[in-house]
């Protein structure tokens, strides 16, 4: 048996040990989110540095994480740094979770709205009936529809009598079907991209109900122009429609974009999120907390969105979106 020494044992490591390690990597991992923190505040100056600021729900979970490596490894500026960072991208959050704003109105019936962006090249067809029929929604709008889309549908007509499309092959096909009669709906165009959009109008149990349906192209080089140039018109468009207005599609953004912020700006409307969670749709096929949300429902302030939730996977790209409001 070795005898004990009073010497003080060495503390030093080589840089290859558990402890080091986790230190050096949590500062390297530490300085690749503040770089990309730093880009999210420059979203508005190009197209580049407004993708960095989609991953807020990513960036919190990595600064908690930092957070905890630093805790255990005892380094205050590290802690320092971490907290900072978790306080930036986790406060957006917190009204995603906890903003209870939508108080019912009114005793009308609620109205279930079905989003999806169904993907043009799924040819997981009868998905998307089974959710409708397991969901039973009001109103169904559609994203990303072809005209074998519309041949898969056909069984809607018996419950969804009331339906408008325009079918494309280049994924901006758009339809909306509803087992409440129009009192009108029509294609509209909003902004200079050449993709259509919709709109319809109801009587709910005597009150009026406009739904806007649009989609725009998405990010880049090019796009990321057009789609600020159609979001706008949609929002400015849903604002003149006045009263009891839901906005709806695929927009290609992020509650966390400038844009987005920018819509409800000028339209009015409120996330219908807000209150019920991120509730992220696009990738489909990634864990949800890799996921990021760009299906939206906005709605005026005199609707009341009694739930809000992700539906499953339907072969598609995007999870669908299931708003009930009042």
């Amino acid at each position: 048996m070795p005898l004990m020494s009073d010497e003080p044992e060495d503390e030093s490591s080589p840089w290859w040990q558990a402890p080091v390690t986790i230190v050096l990597l949590a500062w390297c991992a530490s300085l690749v989110l503040a770089g990309v923190t730093l880009a999210t505040f420059a979203a508005k100056l190009h197209w580049v540095f407004e993708l960095t600021c989609h991953f807020a729900l990513q960036y919190a979970w990595a600064a908690a994480a930092l957070l905890l490596a630093f805790s255990i490894t005892r380094k205050k500026w590290g802690v320092l740094v971490a907290g900072l960072l978790l306080l930036i991208h986790g406060v957006p959050l917190v009204g995603v979770y906890f903003d209870g704003e939508h108080t019912p109105l009114s005793d009308h019936r609620p109205v279930r709205v079905l989003l999806a962006n169904v993907h043009t090249a799924n040819t997981q067809h009868d998905e998307l009936p089974l959710l409708i029929e397991l969901e039973q929604p009001d109103v169904v709008l559609l994203i990303e529809v072809n005209s074998l889309w519309l041949e898969a549908l056909d069984s809607l007509a018996s419950t969804h009598p009331h339906a408008i499309s325009i079918p494309r092959a280049d994924n901006f096909g758009i339809a909306l079907f509803s087992r409440l009669p129009f009192v009108g709906a029509s294609a509209i165009d909003l902004g200079a991209a050449d993709v259509p959009s919709l709109e319809a109008h109801f009587d709910i149990d005597g009150s009026p109900l406009h739904i806007v349906l649009t989609h725009p192209v998405p990010p880049g080089a090019w796009g990321t122009r057009e789609r600020d140039v159609q979001l706008r018109h949609a929002a400015e468009h849903a604002r003149g429609l006045g009263a009891r207005t839901v906005l709806a599609g695929d927009l290609n953004i992020t509650p966390w974009s400038p844009m987005f912020r920018e819509m409800l700006t000028i339209s009015g409307m409120r996330d219908s999120r807000k209150g019920f969670g991120v509730h992220p749709t696009w990738i489909s096929q990634m864990p949800a907390a890799l996921r990021i949300p760009i299906d939206h429902v906005l709605t005026s302030p005199d609707i009341a969105v009694v739930d809000c939730r992700v539906g499953p996977h339907i072969g598609s790209d995007h999870r669908p979106l299931i708003v009930d409001v009042r």
